[in-house]
């Protein structure tokens, strides 16, 4: 489960500043899906929380670019284009970025385990500059996509999701696999997931036959080459 925490919010406001100043936005937010919840976690530079909230409680259906149209259309990157607006649907949303002067926007979607887990809007008002003719959106993608990989949640999120689809592991096994690597002995381990040290043992013989691994030293080493 993805849990949006100090390392995660740091990232999130310097990426934001660094693609404000490179595209010459006044406004973008990044937005994590960690929750079900109607607002998910979000951090913004230039963008009013009212504003937001705004979007969310009335605006976000009719939002041709929302994340949820992106993840929907298996799209990893969207423009705001004038054909997009001029569906019959996005009526609405049009009153929206009248109301807030917008007048441009970018989104790409970032991915961890195999899933989407974050978005960026990029967010052009009425005084600033157009996007530069070379703007390439799935340049800069690609770029924070890589930044975000570094990120210790998405680690966590990346390695959970390998051991369990490529080395088939099970969700146990992988949990187990990742307190081994960060050097819990067995009874820690039992101690942590509330059960018997003798089934962390016997979970630890399934995950090292299927490392191909014969002890804890052997484990991390795998692990740490994935």
């Amino acid at each position: 489960m993805l849990t949006v925490n100090d390392s995660c919010q740091k990232f999130s406001y310097e990426t934001l500043s660094f693609l404000k100043k490179s595209t010459q936005c006044s406004a973008a937010v990044f937005t994590w899906f960690d929750n079900i919840s109607d607002v998910p976690t979000h951090f913004s530079d230039g963008f009013d929380e009212k504003i937001i909230s705004h979007y969310y409680d009335k605006y976000v259906d009719n939002d041709p670019i929302s994340h949820i149209q992106l993840i929907n259309s298996k799209l990893l990157t969207a423009r705001l284009t004038p054909n997009l607006l001029e569906q019959k649907h996005t009526e609405k949303y049009q009153d929206f970025m009248h109301n807030y002067n917008l007048k441009d926007e970018a989104d790409v979607i970032l991915w961890a385990g195999g899933a989407p887990v974050a978005s960026i809007a990029l967010m052009k008002i009425e005084n600033d500059c157009p996007f530069q003719s070379d703007f390439n959106l799935e340049q800069i993608r690609q770029f924070i996509q890589f930044n975000f990989e570094m990120l210790p949640t998405i680690k966590k999120i990346n390695l959970q999701s390998h051991l369990r689809s490529q080395l088939n592991l099970t969700a146990k096994e992988a949990l187990i696999t990742e307190l081994l690597c960060q050097g819990y002995a067995n009874k820690e381990i039992a101690s942590k997931l509330c059960v018997e040290p003798a089934t962390v043992k016997t979970h630890l013989i399934n995950i090292f036959d299927k490392l191909e691994v014969s002890s804890r030293t052997q484990a991390v080493a795998c692990i740490s080459n994935l």
